[in-house]
């Protein structure tokens, strides 16, 4: 009786490491024995005399070694000593007997296997990896391609996955496979482990049909063929892409496979019930907060592209009308029966899956990780999260083209030209909003029309998204409930609103505190509780030929836009001064309607990939480091706001200088990350000058009520100077005021002076805004002439009409001139 080996040698030269297997195989810590120095040259020797007790001496042997060139194993080949069987192989391990003494015995290799010829794997990195199916096939093919390391996994075609394949990370991998069914199975076996293992790519040989079957590279050439008809196999060899797992559920009296899925017969005489075509039930899914339950179905539609839907589980609460009608529009076929419509959704409430993901309502960031409507970017160790709706999601968030086009053809046109630069950098900007903590807003480029304003907004759309008939631009000409849908379906990206003069002038200025307060209006259900309100953060770019101020006072009942609204939507011109309208350099074109037509085109070309690259570096960073980005950014955008904002600008500069100072930062971040194609600093110097163009037009740096009062009050003696201030010194039985606000009268130098009666100075003059604001800034600007003797607002004067003094509002004749 041959006695049991208990442990197996990894022989070296100056030590053998000794593993211990107990009845399971289970290996535990080596143990050191002392060896000779010559140990691993008495290994090999004792190897050549080895005899197996059946099969005698062996024909073939192939020795395996670790990475340091450690002796750990050996193959061994007899030809023709089995019958029914043209060849036996035996793994051989150097083991110790109980006799204490070390012998090579037959028996398998620890896990995980060394490849063969892992040495020469390793130093020989620039080389690619070829891989064989047994040792012999291995050493022909390195003969026939010295350029490669040619290798093959220990113990045959049943156990790659028992390997060690770390030593393939970054490499390049050809796998020859031997030409019948196990031999393309092995392919197949090889590439998944070593995809995983991170072999930079993959490719499988395939043998042309009229090889001999079983043919590999050991074997002589097939009739008919030469070394170089070999060699070019090798170059048309195919590129392995992982297919995914099918996750068929089959469940009660459902059957679901590759066929479809079927209500199955209880009647052996009638055949099971259709209800739908192959359909794979992924995972289960809810949102962070556990609510939200569905399904994560996928299929392939007759074309045989791959469809993945979450779909929430409320909808099967109705008739399944609208599970089978998303279905049908994403070509799947369902069974058509009133039986087979009510089973089919008894399936999908009854395949549960193990597998759990997350869902979300809403675009944008939701932990770190970026969701869009057709899928999310996230960490590598993340959990997946998905978008789900109710509904189908109208968006543009599509990629077509490269980045490196989109550089060439988009991006580059923009050098040169800060308007089209800002509008670029304002794309990237939304992203950041809540990595920030900033508020949302918007930006308005105002100018008259051909100015090229929509040239810009397709070229800061693209950054997102396209394709369609507008491309990723939407219209302001909607009501305010569709445009909260379309703000939410915008979280954290930018939303692009065309041609502000389509909306009406009643409802512009709460849309826009509505889109830059981030939040729609509340609304009860029908059982009287509320409704979850919409929310979202965006930044969003609008155009126009007039202002929003403008456009909120064209309803004609004297509204005036507010100086919440004008700093949450900045108002922008969108002329560059340079005669081009929009453009300062045309890149050569002849002029700048040519040079707009091409962005217009190239815009709906090429788009997507700036904003999916931009996300993805900014998701491996948040990764890395979650606070780093954030204080970087918001580093950059004090930086800004501390060198364009004047000591003594007001509150309301500063917080919108802050707001351009986030479109510098996100358009230097993206330049730091390869996005964009510009030199460092070129975004900041395009965001700079659209501030002070912005502050230029705005005329000062006080806050915006201030200016606007000032406006009002000048505009009032502009308008009504005249024939509603009756002369202090006219004829009392010739003057005819119609609705009269008080006197006037010339200074010594001729000028008009007034004197307004209270109630039309607070009712009329100061409308809209704080009488005791307005008093107090007129007096500081000499506007506003208080009382000599006790320096009241109101001073005393002596009016027609009236038998004593008079307190009124006694306005300078500064009021028209400054």
């Amino acid at each position: 009786m041959t006695a049991k080996p208990d442990t197996v040698a990894t022989v070296s030269s100056d030590e053998l490491l000794e593993t211990d297997h107990g009845e399971s195989g289970a290996t535990s810590k080596p143990a050191r024995t002392n060896l000779p120095a010559t140990a691993d040259q008495l290994c090999t020797e004792d190897l050549d005399d080895y005899r197996h007790t059946q099969f005698g001496k062996p024909h073939h042997r192939w020795l395996y070694h670790d990475a340091e060139g450690h002796l750990v194993g050996a193959i061994a080949r007899w030809d023709g000593v089995e019958e029914g069987t043209s060849k036996t192989i035996r793994p051989l391990t150097y083991q110790q007997t109980e006799g204490r003494r070390f012998r090579w015995r037959s028996g398998g290799f620890p896990e995980p296997r060394p490849l063969y010829r892992l040495p020469e794997i390793i130093k020989n990195p620039t080389k690619s990896i070829l891989i064989c199916e047994g040792e012999k096939a291995a050493g022909a093919a390195q003969e026939l391609f010295p350029d490669y390391v040619a290798t093959t996994p220990p113990h045959g075609a049943q156990s790659p996955h028992k390997a060690d394949w770390s030593s393939v990370r970054g490499r390049d991998v050809v796998v020859w496979p031997d030409n019948d069914e196990p031999g393309r199975d092995f392919a197949q076996k090889v590439a998944k482990p070593a995809s995983e293992a991170g072999a930079a790519e993959i490719r499988i040989v395939e043998i042309p049909g009229d090889f001999p079957e079983t043919w590999d590279l050991a074997d002589d050439l097939p009739e008919g063929m030469s070394e170089s008809d070999i060699r070019a196999l090798m170059d048309e060899a195919q590129l392995w892409v992982p297919t995914a797992p099918k996750h068929y559920v089959s469940c009660g009296s459902f059957r679901s496979d590759e066929r479809g899925v079927y209500q199955l017969s209880s009647d052996a005489n009638k055949p099971d019930v259709f209800l739908c075509d192959p359909l794979e039930v992924l995972a289960g899914s809810r949102d962070f907060d556990g609510d939200n339950w569905g399904k994560i179905l996928r299929w392939t539609d007759p074309d045989g592209i791959v469809h993945k839907w979450p779909l929430p589980l409320e909808l099967l609460a109705g008739d399944g009308a609208e599970i089978r009608r998303e279905f049908l529009r994403q070509g799947l076929n369902v069974g058509t029966s009133t039986f087979a419509r009510q089973q089919l959704l008894t399936y999908l409430q009854q395949a549960n899956p193990d597998a759990r993901v997350h869902v979300v309502d809403r675009v944008g960031w939701h932990e770190n990780c970026f969701v869009f409507p057709d899928g999310a970017i996230h960490p590598d160790d993340g959990e997946e999260v998905l978008f789900q709706s109710t509904t189908q999601l109208d968006h543009a968030y599509r990629q077509a083209g490269s980045l490196e086009d989109w550089q060439n053809e988009v991006a580059a046109l923009a050098v040169g030209n800060n308007r089209l630069m800002f509008v670029i950098c304002c794309a990237l900007a939304a992203p950041l909003l809540k990595m920030t903590d900033s508020e949302s807003g918007g930006f308005h480029l105002r100018g008259a029309s051909s100015t090229g304003k929509t040239t810009a907004l397709n070229m800061a759309g693209s950054v997102f998204g396209g394709g369609g008939t507008h491309g990723y631009t939407r219209q302001w000409r909607t009501t305010d409930n569709a445009l909260e849908g379309v703000a939410a379906t915008h979280c954290d990206t930018l939303l692009c609103l065309d041609e502000l003069s389509q909306i009406d002038g009643r409802h512009a200025g709460n849309i826009a505190y509505m889109l830059a307060n981030g939040q729609g209006k509340g609304r009860a259900k029908q059982t009287g509780s509320n409704r979850p309100v919409r929310t979202w953060r965006t930044l969003f770019l609008s155009t126009g030929e007039i202002g929003l101020a403008q456009k909120i006072a064209e309803d004609g009942r004297g509204r005036r836009s507010t100086a919440g609204q004008e700093v949450r939507v900045i108002d922008i011109p969108a002329d560059a001064g340079e005669g081009l309208g929009i453009f300062q350099d045309l890149h050569g074109f002849e002029n700048a309607g040519l040079l707009a037509q091409h962005i217009k085109e190239k815009s709906g070309q090429l788009y997507g990939t700036p904003a999916i690259t931009f996300l993805q570096r900014l998701v491996e960073d948040k990764a890395k480091s979650p606070n780093e980005l954030r204080d970087a950014t918001l580093g950059y955008q004090r930086e800004f706001v501390e060198e364009v904002c004047p000591e003594n600008a007001h509150g309301q500069v500063k917080r919108v200088a802050q707001r351009f100072g986030l479109v510098a930062a996100a358009g230097e971040l993206a330049i730091s990350l390869g996005v964009l194609p510009w030199g460092k600093g070129n975004a900041t110097e395009a965001v700079r000058v659209c501030f002070e163009d912005w502050l230029a037009e705005r005329d000062g740096t006080e806050p915006a009520e201030i200016t606007a009062a000032i406006a009002q009050v000048r505009h009032f003696f502009e308008a009504h100077g005249e024939s509603r201030f009756t002369p202090r010194d006219a004829d009392p039985d010739n003057r005819v005021t119609i609705n009269r606000a008080g006197y006037r009268k010339k200074n010594d130098d001729g000028e008009w002076e007034y004197f307004v009666l209270s109630e039309a100075w607070n009712s009329e003059i100061c409308a809209g805004h704080d009488p005791k604001l307005v008093n107090k800034v007129l007096i500081e600007r000499g506007l506003l002439i208080p009382d000599k003797s006790d320096e009241k607002v109101q001073s005393r004067h002596r009016l027609p009409d009236f038998k004593d003094p008079k307190r009124c509002y006694h306005v300078s004749a500064a009021i028209l001139g400054r």
